[in-house]
């Protein structure tokens, strides 16, 4: 008994080799994008705990009204500063990110090592303490040279942010990133 071969290749009742192929090619990418998807979920998970257990970071409510109400140039000097400041004391984002993916293999590791994955999210939180330091001490210092006049503008900006709270698109009460003096 033989089995008759069609035009393109593929045996009565079974699919071109082509067509086997392509569907095992999107069923690797299907599944692939579907484990990127399930570590990215379970590592924003296990790094944004923090944002709910500790101490409070970049962003939250208590830090972002004091930035918001700054003018584009005192943002822009600060940023400069912090900058600065991160050179000065050696901040090695590099660092970080082979931090990073030392937490991606501790999390595709088995048998999982809770304890390894912990130590490693705990350097993190340092050196985002670290940063933050920086970052709080480049900004006072820009409010500590301000004038009288401009403390108090900025003084008012403030009251304002606390009171209405974000507004613009770029969350400092203006369209364009730009206060009015």
């Amino acid at each position: 008994m033989t089995q008759d071969t069609g035009a393109n290749g593929a045996t009565d009742g079974q699919p071109p080799k082509g067509k086997k192929r392509r569907a095992l090619r999107v069923l690797l990418i299907g599944s692939v994008t579907l484990n990127v998807l399930i570590i990215g979920l379970v590592g924003g998970a296990i790094f944004s705990f923090k944002r709910h257990d500790g101490p409070p970071v970049a962003g939250d409510r208590f830090t972002a009204p004091f930035v918001r109400a700054m003018s584009f140039e005192d943002k822009r000097a600060v940023g400069r500063e912090i900058r600065r400041s991160y050179r000065s004391a050696s901040v090695d984002r590099q660092a970080d990110q082979a931090r990073y993916l030392e937490a991606l293999s501790l999390l595709r590791q088995s048998p999982f090592d809770g304890e390894a994955l912990k130590a490693t999210v705990v350097a993190l939180d340092e050196a985002g303490v670290n940063r933050r330091t920086l970052a709080r001490e480049s900004f006072l210092k820009r409010i500590s040279d301000m004038s009288d006049a401009e403390r108090a503008a900025y003084a008012d900006r403030l009251e304002e942010e606390l009171k209405h709270g974000r507004k613009g698109k770029h969350g400092d009460g203006h369209k364009d990133g730009k206060h009015k003096n």
